[in-house]
């Protein structure tokens, strides 16, 4: 009879598992930051905007569809700049003249794919 050649794969030493663990913990932490900064920016637009609860999905809707939005002279800029911005990498953008696009997100770190691609 023939036995069977079982492959043994190679396990990482102690060192490697640690820096490994520890270099996801790192990407986690930054990850609920970024959640965070984004949930205060919202909280903090909808706090002094209530309005907007019904706007920024709209706006949102628009944005990723092809529509660009400039923010200059609005009542809402600096809270709706601040929410755009950390939206940056999802593929948010404000280019030189202060006008916000939606372009999708090169990195494979986000799931996030234009539907006219």
């Amino acid at each position: 009879s023939k036995k069977k050649k079982k492959k043994k794969k190679k396990r990482k030493s102690k060192k490697e598992h640690k820096a490994h663990h520890q270099a996801e913990q790192e990407t986690r932490g930054e990850e609920n930051q970024s959640t965070y900064q984004i949930a205060d920016a919202l909280l903090e637009l909808l706090k002094r905007h209530p309005g907007m609860a019904e706007d920024l999905p709209i706006l949102l809707i628009r944005l990723c569809n092809g529509s660009t939005f400039s923010l200059d002279q609005s009542a809402v800029q600096r809270e709706l700049e601040m929410v755009l911005s950390l939206l940056e990498p999802y593929g948010v953008e404000k280019d030189a003249t202060g006008v916000f696009t939606w372009n999708a997100p090169r990195s494979r770190d986000h799931n996030i794919k234009s539907r006219s691609q």
